[in-house]
């Protein structure tokens, strides 16, 4: 198993954790019970590392594999589960870049106020009046 993390760059605790959930397929074990594995065992689990990168759960993750297994009649369903994947990540993409400018806006005005060009509005307690255009932008978000 070592050896496997080692090629996959994976933690053995990861993989074991993933062959304990029943994950692989078909994973054979030798006489000693040590895990066996081949070409297929490491092409799941390079699937499952990416399932995992986009945040789908063991439970999705099992169902996806079983779909897989029942092969070509299954294509349709997995197409719906990968475009799901994709649109909830370009959804996660687009609040990270609104988080982004966000600090990036703040930094903006951090600079002019170390450089005296601006006072301190940054801190919250010489904000006036920030509730109704905190609400109104939320507002406009929501549209």
């Amino acid at each position: 198993m070592q050896e496997v993390a080692d090629i996959l760059n994976m933690n053995v605790h990861t993989i074991r954790y993933y062959t304990n959930q029943e994950l692989i397929p078909n994973l054979k074990r030798d006489s000693h019970g040590y895990r066996k594995f081949n070409e297929e065992s490491i092409n799941w689990l390079i699937i499952i590392y990416y399932l995992r990168q986009c945040q789908m759960t063991i439970r999705q993750i099992r169902h996806y594999i079983s779909l897989c297994l029942k092969g070509n009649p299954t294509i349709t369903e997995r197409y719906k589960i990968i475009t799901s994947l994709r649109e909830k990540t370009k959804q996660q993409i687009s609040d990270a870049e609104t988080r982004l400018n966000f600090l990036n806006e703040k930094l903006t005005q951090f600079d002019q106020i170390l450089n005296g060009e601006i006072t301190d509005e940054l801190n919250p307690i010489y904000w006036t009046n920030k509730k109704e255009q905190f609400i109104k932008e939320r507002l406009e978000e929501k549209q």
